[in-house]
């Protein structure tokens, strides 16, 4: 039982695609420019996080919507922002046209 409520509390943590910012991330020989300290949530799964998508560039986001950015040769299954209403609504006034390309097709 333990297990299982281990698991539930890691879904709900862990099932998130949240871009970071920092410089650069290479993946898979991928340099992503935009998108800033991606890194997976368990070492080694296909489940990542990061802060925001809005400053992604064209090329980053269609490489995060294939899966090559994230090292999969899957596309992306979902992205669940955890950010409150106000921190999305600021985010959509400043979004670059990769983001509107990738929050369009996910």
């Amino acid at each position: 039982m333990k297990n299982f409520q281990c698991l539930n509390i890691l879904y709900y943590y862990v099932a998130i695609i949240i871009l970071i910012k920092t410089n650069c991330m290479i993946v898979s020989g991928i340099t992503l420019t935009t998108v800033k300290n991606l890194r997976p949530v368990i070492p080694g799964s296909l489940i990542y996080r990061s802060a925001t998508l809005d400053d992604l560039s064209l090329r980053d986001a269609q490489y995060l919507l294939s899966g090559e950015g994230l090292n999969s040769t899957l596309p992306l299954a979902a992205v669940i922002d955890l950010r409150n209403r106000d921190e999305i609504q600021k985010g959509k006034r400043v979004r670059t046209e990769g983001s509107q390309f990738f929050y369009n097709n996910t």
